[in-house]
C-alpha cells in the first residue's frame, strides 16, 4: 500500500488538531503530531499520514523550497506530499506567515491547500475575510482553497480528499507546481 504525507500547517491555536480529529473522526483531538488512516482515493487505498505543524518549525524564505523539520518532539518528519495550510478567520495574526509559506511551498514543488478555519463564527466578528484571501496574488498558486466550520465535518473530508488527488496528481507528474485543479 503506498502512503501519503500531508503536511497540516498553520499558526498556533488555528485549528489544526480539531481539523485532524474532525476529517479522521476521532473521539478527541490527537495526542501526536502525527495520525495515520487508510483511505480511498479514487479506488485506491493508501496509507495516509497527517503531520501537525506550527509555522514556528519553519525557517522561511520565499525564493527558497520549503526547509521541512527534521525532527518533531523527537520524531522523524517523514517526506511530505502535499500540504493544508491552515488560518484562523478569528484571527488576522494567523496569516502573518502565510504568503511566505506558499512561496515556500511552490518552490518545492508540492500541491498547498488553502483552509478558512472557524467560518462557523458569523462574517460580521471575523477578523480576515476568507473571499478576498482566496482572491488575493499571493494564494493563487494553492490548488485549492476551502472554508470550514465544526458544523460542517464533510467539507474537511473534501478538503482531505482534494489534497490527496493533488499530491498523487504531482506525485505521477501529471500536476504542476501552482496549477488549481479546477
Amino acid at each position: 500500500m503506498e502512503s501519503l504525507n500531508i503536511a497540516v500547517i498553520g499558526a498556533s491555536g488555528v485549528g489544526k488538531s480539531s481539523f485532524v480529529q474532525r476529517v479522521l473522526g476521532l473521539s478527541r483531538p490527537p495526542i501526536t503530531n502525527a495520525s495515520s488512516v487508510r483511505m480511498v482515493v479514487d479506488n485506491v487505498t493508501y496509507g495516509v499520514t497527517l503531520i501537525e505543524l506550527d509555522l514556528e518549525y519553519f525557517e522561511l524564505n520565499p525564493l527558497q523550497p520549503i526547509q521541512w523539520p527534521k525532527q518533531i518532539n523527537g520524531h522523524i518528519v517523514p517526506r511530505v506530499d502535499g500540504a493544508l495550510i491552515l488560518y484562523d478567520v478569528m484571527n488576522k495574526e494567523s496569516m502573518k506567515e502565510l504568503p511566505q509559506t506558499i512561496a515556500a511551498l511552490t518552490k518545492s514543488g508540492l500541491p498547498a491547500i488553502l483552509v478558512a478555519n472557524k467560518c462557523d463564527n458569523p462574517e460580521s466578528e471575523r477578523q480576515v475575510d476568507s473571499q478576498r484571501v482566496a482572491s488575493h496574488e499571493y494564494f493563487k498558486s494553492c490548488v485549492g482553497v476551502f472554508n470550514l466550520s465544526t458544523s460542517s465535518p464533510e467539507r474537511a473530508r473534501a478538503c482531505l480528499n482534494a489534497t490527496l488527488k493533488a499530491a498523487i496528481a504531482y506525485r505521477k507528474g501529471d500536476l504542476s507546481p501552482g496549477t488549481p485543479m479546477h
